[in-house]
């Protein structure tokens, strides 16, 4: 009778348990806020997606009450459901939804941006300041985004993830199920369901990788006929920096540096100067194709010659020509909103002593950023702002705030609060 109580707590701490992952973090990003299990305030037709956990949490519930009922066969098919609506996230995100992990890559490439603005400007990232280790937006094939999604998922999943083994153990132990034999194959099974739902992703994966031997081989019509079928059946690898150089330079040894499409390839671009290519550039993207890998080389265009113009600010920076610097930055801003770019147009603005722009551009950067590092990192500038604007109180404000929300290593605030 004691070991019977014994186990009922033990199964009521492990449902707890649950309950707090389910209330936890599952997505994880970046820059932005992370997406908790079961967020309340995410649930209608603009936030479906953020309420992962219900069907999980669904079906947990089901089970336990069967349970309770007797009925331990209809339970173990419901803990089978609420194993595979688990593992149904990294699936669908891996397979079937690429929304997750085009906006980790974007996030990602902007954090790395600003641990090279942040130096480059003056500032002193602090320790917390880890680069993206699996380059985000280099990936090629599945096994890279599988690696990516490892980094997507957030704690509460790993802790469901781990309630539940530990919840299936104890069921197992107190009779409640007969085999875990009876859970795993069925759970195998869902499991190849939503590979098979994938299916046209691991047939994107496939005629991508045949794309990049026949590019090896020389054959580049075949390689632009994989290429194309690949894009077709999976629209992340437009975000893909390594794909699309391959479709660049299958178009320019097939019909040179002339077609639009072959410019984009950067031993092309490589031999022309800076101003040619950036006009090239432009030519490619206002001249798409209307199809999925077409639209994707406008959008490459349009990346690349941002690239170009933020290098030449960065040369002109580094140069003191910073009147050229903000001109560059601006133009890349007026095209496209990046959080990284506008840090390092806040950081020139105040050195030519723009005060109040530079606080406005840094100020609206706040609003969209919710990694501590990344805010302390923004405050400091602010703080910059201020000090060198003569409103030391209002400075010594914001190297307070920056230490507040990062004290690992934050010298740059430190520093700040020692000289105001």
């Amino acid at each position: 009778m004691k070991v019977v109580g014994q186990q009922w707590i033990l199964m009521i701490a492990v449902v707890c348990i649950l309950a707090v992952g389910a209330q936890g973090v599952w997505i994880s990003y970046p820059l932005s806020l992370p997406i908790p299990g079961l967020d309340w305030q995410g649930v209608g037709p603009a936030g479906w997606r953020r309420f992962l956990a219900a069907p999980f949490l669904f079906f947990l519930a089901s089970a336990l009450l069967l349970l309770l009922l007797g009925r331990q066969r209809s339970a173990s098919w419901a803990l089978v459901m609420a194993c595979v609506s688990l593992l149904a996230v990294p699936g669908v995100a891996w397979l079937l939804d690429a929304t997750w992990l085009n906006r980790y890559i974007e996030e990602g490439v902007q954090y790395d941006k600003f641990q090279f603005y942040i130096p480059l400007s003056g500032g002193i990232p602090s320790t917390s300041f880890d680069p993206y280790l699996n380059s985000p937006d280099k990936y090629q094939y599945l096994p890279d985004r599988a690696r990516i999604i490892v980094d997507i998922l957030g704690w509460g999943w790993s802790v469901c993830v781990l309630g539940m083994l530990a919840l299936l153990g104890l069921l197992r132990r107190a009779g409640k199920i007969s085999s875990l034999h009876n859970i795993f194959w069925p759970v195998l099974g869902g499991v190849v369901v939503i590979g098979l739902m994938g299916m046209n992703t691991l047939r994107a994966d496939l005629n991508y990788r045949t794309g990049d031997q026949r590019l090896g081989l020389g054959d580049y019509t075949g390689a632009l006929k994989a290429y194309t079928l690949a894009i077709n059946c999976d629209p992340v690898l437009a975000s893909s920096p390594v794909y699309l150089q391959n479709v660049a330079k299958a178009y320019y040894q097939l019909r040179g540096a002339d077609d639009p499409r072959g410019q984009l390839y950067a031993d092309a671009l490589s031999k022309v100067n800076q101003e040619r290519a950036k006009a090239l550039l432009a030519f490619s993207a206002a001249s798409p194709d209307d199809s999925a890998l077409g639209r994707a080389l406008s959008k490459m265009a349009e990346r690349k010659e941002a690239e170009l113009w933020v290098n030449q600010s960065v040369r002109a920076y580094k140069n003191g020509d910073l009147g050229t610097a903000v001109f560059g930055l601006r133009r890349v801003l007026a095209a496209k909103d990046s959080p990284s770019t506008r840090f390092f147009l806040a950081r020139v603005l105040g050195q030519l002593r723009e005060f109040d722009e530079a606080e406005r551009q840094l100020k609206q950067l706040l609003s969209g950023i919710q990694n501590a590092s990344v805010q302390a990192a923004i405050y400091n500038a602010l703080g910059d702002v201020h000090a060198a604007a003569g409103h030391l109180e209002q400075a010594r404000t914001d190297y307070a705030m920056s230490y507040k929300l990062d004290k690992s290593g934050n010298l740059w605030a430190i520093k700040g609060l020692g000289g105001t």
